[in-house]
């Protein structure tokens, strides 16, 4: 398992007091990936994985921009007792979100685009 999150746009208030008028960096993240493997004495494997990644940027008063990509998927390699033929394959998701907000739309409902494969 792995997460990681940025406080830039808290911490960079404090280390880029001259950017922005003082308000610092407008961006933010936040990132998690797992990954759990199975191994059989026969060669035979299983893994499953899964993520989420969120992004952001705030440009006050001009427009507010987030994105977020998920999925999950698995791939496996079977190998049956007393075969020389192994089996395998991959199943996938993914998807991808973007939101745009402009100032002068801020009383509409934002903008969106999706996209979604599947494998």
């Amino acid at each position: 398992m792995n997460f990681r999150h940025s406080y830039l746009d808290q911490s960079s208030k404090t280390f880029y007091d001259n950017v922005n008028n003082g308000a610092g960096l407008p961006f933010t993240f936040t990132d998690a990936y797992g990954k759990v493997s199975f191994n059989g004495s026969n060669g035979s494997k299983f893994n499953l994985f899964g993520f989420n990644f969120s992004d952001g940027v705030n440009y006050r008063g001009v427009s507010d921009l987030k994105w977020n990509n998920f999925g999950a998927g698995t791939n496996f390699v079977l190998v049956p007792s007393g075969s020389a033929a192994p089996i395998d394959g991959v199943f996938s998701y993914s998807n991808y979100d973007l939101q745009l907000t402009e100032a002068d739309s801020w009383r509409h409902a934002p903008a969106r685009s999706r996209a979604s494969t599947r494998g």
